[in-house]
C-alpha cells in the first residue's frame, strides 16, 4: 500500500482469476515481467485468490541467492542459461504436483525485465510445464506500472485464460501462451 498510488484491476479479471483459482486443477500463471515487483504481485494474487494452493515460482539463481527472503515466498532458483534448466524446473514442478495436485505455478516466461510496449517473447520452459501438466489451467496475468498523477506508480492488472492449443506440443504451447499474453497486454 505504501509503494503504489493505487492498484487497479480490469473489470473481468476478478472473474477470470476466480474461475481457475476455485478449480481443483493445477494453475500456471504466466506473468509479464515489467519490474522487480513481479514476485510480490504474484504473492498478492496468490494471497487474494488462491490461499488454499501451494504456490511456487522460478527465479534466476543469482537473484535467489542474493535475496534470501524469496525462499520463504515459494520461489526456487534456476540458472536459465544452463542446458538442464528446463528439465530441473520440470522435475521440481512435478515433485510439488505429486504432493500438492492443485498447486499454482507463477512464472515470468519472458525470462527478463521487458517493457510492456514491446512484443512478448516466451521462453519454452513454461510451454514444457503446460505440456507436461496436461490438466493445468493456464492464465496470462499482465501488469503495468505507470506513473500518472503521483510520485508512486499505479499498478494495473488484467488476466485472461489461455486456450489450449489443438496440437499438444511445446511449440504450440509457446505460441498459445505468447499470443494470450500479447492479447492480454494489448487490452
Amino acid at each position: 500500500r505504501k509503494r503504489f498510488a493505487s492498484v487497479r484491476i480490469a473489470d473481468d479479471t476478478d472473474d477470470v482469476i476466480r474461475s481457475v483459482a476455485d478449480s481443483d486443477q493445477p494453475v500456471i500463471v504466466a506473468m509479464n515481467h515489467p519490474s522487480w515487483w513481479d514476485p510480490i504481485i504474484g504473492v498478492t494474487i496468490k494471497h487474494l485468490y488462491m490461499r488454499q494452493r501451494f504456490a511456487i515460482s522460478p527465479i534466476d539463481m543469482a537473484m535467489y541467492n542474493r535475496f534470501g527472503f524469496m525462499k520463504r515466498l515459494g520461489l526456487f532458483g534456476i540458472d536459465p542459461d544452463h542446458p538442464e534448466a528446463s528439465s530441473a524446473m520440470l522435475d521440481y514442478i512435478h515433485s510439488c504436483a505429486s504432493t500438492h495436485p492443485d498447486f499454482a505455478l507463477f512464472i515470468t516466461p519472458q525470462g527478463q525485465f521487458s517493457d510492456t510496449r514491446t512484443p512478448i517473447i516466451v521462453r519454452p520452459g513454461i510451454a514444457s510445464a503446460a505440456l507436461s501438466l496436461t490438466n493445468a489451467a493456464v492464465l496470462a496475468l499482465s501488469a503495468e506500472l505507470p506513473f500518472w498523477h503521483d510520485q508512486r506508480p499505479e499498478l494495473l492488472l488484467r488476466a485472461e485464460r489461455c486456450k489450449r492449443p489443438e496440437l499438444h506440443t511445446t511449440p504450440a504451447w509457446v505460441r498459445a501462451i505468447r499470443d494470450c499474453m500479447q492479447h492480454n497486454a494489448d487490452c
